[in-house]
C-alpha cells in the first residue's frame, strides 16, 4: 500500500507527463489523503435502477454483461450511465418494466476500516 506522500508524488508525476487524472478520481484521492468525509460528501453515484424482470418484485441496480461477467450499472460520472439509455430502453420495452437513472448522494458513514 502506498503512503499519502507516495500518492501525491504519483499524481504530480502523472501531471508532469501531461496526464491529468479524472476529477472524480482526484476527489476520491483527496478523501483518502485527508482522512475525512468532506470530499466524500461531494461524490455522487449514478445507477440504472429497476424492478427484477422475472417477477420477484424486487427493485435493484441493473446489471450489464462484460467479459469478466455481470457488473452493476453504476458510476461516478453521469455521462457514462447516460450512454446506456438506449440499451435500458430496449430492456424496458422487452420486459415491460420501468428502468430509471437515479443519483445517489452521501448520507452517512455506516462503517469504516
Amino acid at each position: 500500500m502506498k503512503t499519502p506522500q507516495q500518492i501525491r508524488e504519483l499524481i504530480e508525476d502523472m501531471r508532469a507527463n501531461e496526464f491529468e487524472p479524472a476529477p472524480s478520481c482526484l476527489k476520491v484521492l483527496e478523501w483518502v489523503l485527508s482522512g475525512g468525509d468532506e470530499a466524500l460528501c461531494e461524490l455522487e453515484l449514478y445507477a440504472w435502477v429497476g424492478e427484477d424482470e422475472l417477477g420477484s418484485g424486487e427493485i435493484g441496480i441493473k446489471q450489464g454483461m462484460v467479459a469478466a461477467g455481470m457488473i452493476p450499472l453504476c458510476a461516478i460520472k453521469k455521462e457514462k450511465m447516460a450512454k446506456l439509455k438506449d440499451r435500458m430502453q430496449l430492456q424496458s420495452d422487452t420486459w415491460g418494466k420501468k428502468i430509471s437513472l437515479v443519483r445517489f448522494v452521501f448520507a452517512e458513514v455506516v462503517d469504516e476500516t
